[in-house]
C-alpha cells in the first residue's frame, strides 16, 4: 500500500465520522481544532482504523497523534511488515 492510498483511506474514515460533509480534509487537519472531533469521536475513529487495516492500535496511541498525517504515520508503521535482520545464514 502506498502512502497516498493510506492517506486516502484514512481521510475517508475521518470524513465518515464527522457530522455533515466537510469539503476537504487535509493531512495537516488537526482533529480537535480543525475538525472539531472530541475524545469520543477520536476513539470511534481508532476503532474504525483498526477494523479497516486489521491492526490493533496500542492504548497510548490516543494521545500520540493530533493530525491525519500523524495518524497515518502510526498506521503505516503498524501495517508495514517487520524488517528481517540479517543473520548471516542463507
Amino acid at each position: 500500500m502506498t502512502a497516498i492510498d493510506l492517506s486516502e483511506r484514512l481521510t475517508k474514515l475521518v470524513r465518515e465520522g464527522l457530522p455533515g460533509t466537510p469539503d476537504e480534509i487535509t493531512l495537516d487537519a488537526h482533529f480537535e481544532a480543525d475538525l472539531m472531533m472530541n475524545s469520543f469521536a477520536l476513539v470511534r475513529l481508532l476503532a474504525r482504523v483498526e477494523e479497516e487495516f486489521g491492526i490493533l492500535l496500542p492504548e497510548e496511541t490516543l494521545g500520540a497523534f493530533h493530525t491525519v498525517r500523524e495518524l497515518a504515520s502510526i498506521v503505516e508503521v503498524l501495517i508495514s511488515p517487520p524488517s528481517v535482520a540479517h543473520t548471516g545464514q542463507y
